[in-house]
């Protein structure tokens, strides 16, 4: 099942919805939450994976954000790598 968004952009799944909000502008946890239904705690559970990817930011103001830095060629490549056994750890100043 897929929901339309405010933005236009067709959203398969609860964090699709918060990425293509968050390609629009960096917005706070609470007005995700507004804008999508979710408790913290679930709107958490969801980014968790995309902050691990380095997809999003936590900015320190609290502002959630895409990362400008993210490409999905460099995460097919270091998830290659840790495949076959690499250790594959961030540019130092990256998390």
């Amino acid at each position: 099942m897929t929901d339309q968004i405010e933005t236009g952009v067709l959203a398969l799944t609860k964090t699709d919805e918060i990425l293509a909000l968050l390609s629009s502008r960096p917005m706070t946890s609470e007005e995700i939450e507004r804008a999508t239904g979710l408790t913290k705690n679930k709107l958490w559970g969801l980014m968790k994976s995309p902050l691990q990817r380095m997809k999003v930011k936590r900015t320190k103001q609290g502002f959630w954000a895409i990362d400008k830095t993210y490409d999905e060629e460099i995460e097919r490549g270091v998830k290659y790598l840790r495949s076959i056994g690499w250790i594959v750890i961030p540019p130092k100043g990256m998390k």
